[in-house]
């Protein structure tokens, strides 16, 4: 009997620091982002995306967006994060995270998809929003 109660305590332990260490991948791989779009690094941003990212969105059209991103948004401040959440399915971990940032232009809202592949947070879908990034 000790087996069947230890058994999913120990599940739940394993899992729990695993989520928590695939959140921190997360949140590292998100600032590492924010210090490529900064640094202008766009072919780097788009080289750690997965293949169903490349397959929906070309390198041009991810760089073309980040490039809107510096040059109509203006320097922007440290994120704020406002959401964040897990789910682990049979084809990978996934960690969605919210951020908020204030920017010389205006609030830029920012949603990562990110996959966990061997530990590390991959690029699976990224979107941005302020109502400056539509126009030109």
């Amino acid at each position: 009997m000790r087996i069947w109660l230890f058994a999913p305590v120990a599940f739940l332990l394993v899992n729990g620091c695993t989520s928590r260490a695939n959140f921190d991948a997360a949140e590292r791989a998100s600032e590492t982002f924010h210090q490529q779009i900064l640094a202008e690094q766009y072919d780097a941003i788009y080289e750690n995306t997965t293949m169903v990212f490349k397959a929906a969105t070309s390198r041009g059209t991810c760089v073309g967006l980040c490039e809107r991103i510096n040059r109509l948004m203006g320097t922007c401040e440290a994120a704020r994060m406002t959401y964040k959440g897990f789910l682990n399915t049979s084809q990978g971990s996934f960690i969605d995270l919210n951020f908020t940032r204030s920017c010389a232009n205006g609030r830029l809202e920012e949603q990562f998809g990110w996959q966990i592949i061997d530990g590390k947070a991959v690029l699976n879908r990224f979107n941005a929003n302020n109502p400056l990034l539509l126009t030109e």
